[in-house]
């Protein structure tokens, strides 16, 4: 009996032994977990971009090389031994893998501040995560080109667009772009620029940002096209007296080719900018591709500056400003596109039109039909005094831009002007002869006896004609009979605190002649301001609002109306329906806002509807 128990032990102790070892033979249990919305969305988003560790897709690549553990223990040399996989792989992941990996070992070198050859290794990373995902995308011979349906499309757009950036800006997010060698986990890449004239391109810039490192704020919207390449701040050289900071808003790309049949060297590497005149498509192979563009944080750039937000109601109260008056065109000039020139108010200065300038921008085909221009001007002078300064700098721009006349675009001009800049828009466009002086004096010129420097002085402020340059014009908020805050109490205290410009307070003297030489409608004993001007008793102001636009030059008015109004009801704060209204206006769009509606994203459709159908009419 004992004996039987010794014996049926054994196999129990066999058994329980090898129970001991089983663990080393069975996979892990297979189970499943139920999530929320957001965390399975992560999951299958999940990206370096955004990520500190591998992607699924990434880890899957390793595991099937083998390299898991070689990516831990030295990610440079797992890189190194992944390349040459990827590019005879046939399965196209391999090469979205490498540039996942080279986009997080290149984070990796980029943490470890203050040592200078990790930035430099990091930046040759960031170059191998843009080429690797610049093949994945568009090289043939390493497996199917991705569909748009394939997730991993639109990453590795990204990847490449962030990663070509960082591949060539410090650690401030100044872009550099030189040709050369670079040494990278892909072996030595040789990158040279696609045109020889781009270096003068390059020379005509202070610096380049990436964009993507800026956020923009005050603006409502941020306005990008979807595509590939860096997007960048490129800032032109600052000259003195300037209102504000040239920028543009291009984008650099880099294409390649893969390397060659039992090669490992990348080749045709090369490098290029497109600026906003430029095309705005790429052609790869067969394909045309859409290049990435970020408008608004040029424009955020250029407007950054705390000054010039001031400047308008400084100037109009000092009679003096600190950059001279005149157009600013935000861009480089671009001959066959036609000026937008957007003419400010009272108080204010031109960027107050920055939200309609940047909603405007990103329609593709205004951005390349239109060039945008800005007028500033101190805007306490008399309305003729302004207008003929006005009047003048169009002149002088187009000639300065064009000086043979070879551009027909810039015949074709339109003036966006709001309140009291748009009366002055209206003296680019009207035929006024010698109805603003007998408004002013009673009197036709050749009854006034003026010697022939007084006659020449009263005909360059009071008498104009259509410029040929201007073909439409926008009236927004303007106040053609005059304003009724103007009022006399309004007036006088705009005279107290308001310093004319010194040259306005010299021409006051001929005022004070022509005074004593006639009894005029109106009553003055000193030059009166802008304000003077838009009073609704100004007999002036009241004929130029009877004197119609000129023919051939179409006019659209955009007139805010506060609350629930009922044209012709109704005002906007500062300007009534009645005298915003233009008899011949070609449309009229009424809003509910206040005055300074510029920025209303309904006041921005209508401008922009009416520079589409600008454009068509010039085609």
């Amino acid at each position: 009996m004992r004996s039987a128990r010794r014996n049926g032990t054994i196999p129990w102790l066999v058994c329980a032994g090898a129970l001991l070892w089983l663990p080393g033979c069975v996979t892990r249990q297979v189970s499943v977990e139920r999530v929320g919305h957001a965390a399975a969305c992560h999951e299958a988003m999940d990206s370096p971009l955004t990520s500190d560790r591998p992607a699924g897709s990434a880890r899957l690549v390793l595991r099937r090389y083998g390299l898991e553990e070689a990516y831990r223990q030295s990610p440079d040399e797992c890189l190194v031994a992944l390349w040459p996989k990827a590019l005879v792989d046939g399965r196209r992941d391999a090469m979205f893998a490498m540039a996942e990996l080279s986009y997080l070992r290149a984070r990796e070198l980029e943490t470890r501040a203050g040592r200078r050859g990790d930035r430099e290794r990091a930046r040759d990373c960031y170059l191998a995560a843009a080429v690797s995902a610049y093949l994945y995308l568009f090289a043939d011979g390493i497996g199917p080109l991705p569909t748009a349906y394939d997730r991993h499309l639109r990453a590795a757009c990204d990847l490449y667009n962030f990663a070509l950036g960082e591949a060539f800006a410090d650690a401030e997010g100044r872009v550099a772009l030189r040709p050369g060698t670079r040494r990278t986990p892909l072996g030595e890449i040789e990158i040279a620029f696609a045109r020889p004239d781009m270096i003068a391109t390059l020379e005509s810039f202070e610096a380049m940002f990436l964009a993507h490192q800026y956020v923009v704020r005050g603006l409502e919207t941020r306005n990008r096209v979807s595509g590939i390449g860096t997007p960048v701040i490129a800032v032109r050289r600052r000259a003195p007296n300037r209102l504000f900071r040239q920028t543009m808003g291009a984008t650099v790309l880099l294409t390649c080719d893969p390397p060659a049949v039992g090669e490992g060297v990348v080749r045709n590497a090369t490098i290029r900018i497109v600026t906003p005149a430029d095309p705005q498509d790429i052609e790869i192979g067969n394909r045309t591709i859409p290049v990435e563009t970020d408008q608004t944080a040029a424009i955020a750039y250029a407007l950054d500056d705390p000054l010039v937000w001031r400047i308008g109601r400084q100037v109009f109260r000092l009679g003096r400003a600190p950059v001279h008056a005149g157009i600013y065109p935000v861009e480089p000039y671009s001959p066959g596109k036609i000026p937008v020139l957007f003419v400010h108010g009272t108080m204010s200065s031109p960027f107050l039109w920055a939200d309609m300038w940047n909603s405007l921008r990103a329609d593709p085909e205004i951005r390349r039909r239109y060039q945008f221009w800005f007028y500033f001007y101190e805007s306490s002078p008399p309305l003729v005094v302004s207008a003929t300064h006005l009047r003048e700098s169009i002149v002088e721009t187009v000639a300065d831009m064009d000086p043979f006349g070879n551009d027909p675009a810039l015949q074709q001009m339109v003036v966006v002007g709001h309140s009291q800049g748009g009366l002055l828009t209206k003296l680019t466009a009207a035929d006024t002869g010698e109805d603003l002086i007998q408004a002013l004096t009673g009197h036709r010129l050749a009854e006034l006896n003026l010697s022939a420097d007084e006659e020449a002085f009263v005909r360059h402020y009071a008498v104009f004609t259509p410029m040929p340059q201007v073909k439409r014009l926008v009236f927004i908020s303007t106040p053609h009979r005059g304003s009724y805050r103007a009022s006399g109490l309004i007036r006088g205290l705009v005279r107290r605190l308001v310093q004319l410009p010194a040259n306005l307070t010299q021409a006051g003297t001929l005022v004070t002649r022509l005074r004593e030489r006639f009894a005029p409608p109106v009553k003055f004993s000193r030059m009166p301001t802008s304000i003077d001007g838009m009073s609704p008793a100004n007999p002036v102001l009241l004929r130029l609002a009877q004197i119609p636009v000129a023919p051939g030059i179409r006019a659209h008015s955009i007139i805010p109306v506060k609350g629930d109004a009922v044209p012709p009801e109704g005002k906007d704060g500062v300007v009534a329906y009645t005298s915003a209204h233009l008899d011949g206006a070609e449309s009229e769009f009424v809003v509910d806002d206040g005055h300074s509606c510029q920025g209303n994203p309904l006041v921005i459709e209508e401008v922009r509807r009416i520079l589409l159908e600008h454009a068509a009419a010039e085609r």
